[in-house]
Order: structure tokens, then C-alpha cells, then sequence
């Protein structure tokens, strides 16, 4: 039984990095549909080697699963070069053209969103998409609930996409 309920919560644990996986898989292909795909296929993966994980870092273990899977898929691809570029700049903390379009219009109104939630909506969303914290962790510093916190996060993540909605192709 407890062997069960530790797989069960490896699991949950697994699951909830999935929109931090999804978020670097587009930044790194911009494509919103593979990104998902590399999501599904590192939590995969990562399911099936979890006896290598070590216990510290999982954000960084599955980063790394996932940087290997779009490494595949552009090989797959032959589009190597320019997904092997975004990686080795945002690994040295050089800006990616992404980073360069988030300074002009995009980041302005970017900005203007953000400062358009309420404060609660702004920490919930940071904690969740920025720092890819847990609903359940994010609820435990905010003093919510789990219910509660999702439900800023969704309105928060709502909002910025109606606001931003010029931009997405």
C-alpha cells in the first residue's frame, strides 16, 4: 500500500511540472501543439527512469529530459541548428530573439497586463507559470485553498491572454 500511494504521489509530482514543461517546450520550438508533445513525452520518460532521479532538482532532472526530447524532435526534423542556438543562449544567459521581442511592443503590453490583475491573480500566476511552483505549495504560502489558487491562476492566465491576443498568431 505504501509503495502505491509514493508511486501515486511521484506521479502528481510528475504531473504538476507539466505547464512548466509545455512553457519550455514552446519557448524553445514555438510551436504550441509539439510543445505539448514534448510535455507528454517527458513525463513519459521520466516515469519510465525515475529509479535515476536522485530525489534533489526534479524541475531540473525533467528540464533536462525535455531539452533532449526537442533535441530528438528537431533532429527528426533536421532543424537542429537554430533549436540548438536558443538553447546554448538561454543556458549562458544571453537574450533569445524571443527575449529581444519581449522588450519592444509585446513586452510593453505584456507588462500593462500584468499590472491590469489584481494582486493575488499576479502572485498566483508568478508562483505558477514563472516560478512553476505547485498549486498545492503556491495555496501554502498564499494561505488559500488548492481550489482557490487554481482558480487565480486560471483568471490571471485568462486575462492576460485576452489582453494579449493581437500578438498570438
Amino acid at each position: 500500500m505504501r509503495r502505491d500511494v509514493r508511486r501515486f504521489n511521484r506521479i502528481v509530482n510528475l504531473i504538476e511540472h507539466r505547464p512548466m514543461l509545455v512553457r519550455l517546450g514552446f519557448k524553445l520550438t514555438r510551436n504550441r501543439s509539439l510543445s505539448e508533445d514534448v510535455a507528454d513525452q517527458t513525463i513519459g520518460q521520466a516515469l519510465v527512469n525515475q529509479a535515476q532521479w536522485r530525489g534533489v532538482n526534479l524541475g531540473g532532472w525533467l528540464r533536462s529530459i525535455a531539452v533532449n526530447v526537442i533535441r530528438h524532435h528537431a533532429r527528426d526534423l533536421k532543424i537542429r541548428g537554430p533549436i540548438d542556438r536558443e538553447i546554448e543562449l538561454a543556458r549562458r544567459g544571453e537574450r533569445t530573439p524571443l527575449q529581444n521581442a519581449i522588450n519592444g511592443e509585446i513586452g510593453k503590453a505584456l507588462h500593462s497586463a500584468i499590472a491590469s490583475l489584481t494582486e493575488k491573480q499576479r502572485e498566483a500566476f508568478k508562483l505558477a507559470e514563472v516560478d512553476g511552483l505547485p498549486f498545492k505549495e503556491i495555496a501554502e504560502r498564499m494561505g488559500l485553498r488548492c481550489g482557490a489558487v487554481r482558480a487565480l491562476a486560471f483568471r490571471a492566465r485568462t486575462a492576460l491572454a485576452r489582453e494579449l491576443e493581437r500578438f498570438i498568431a
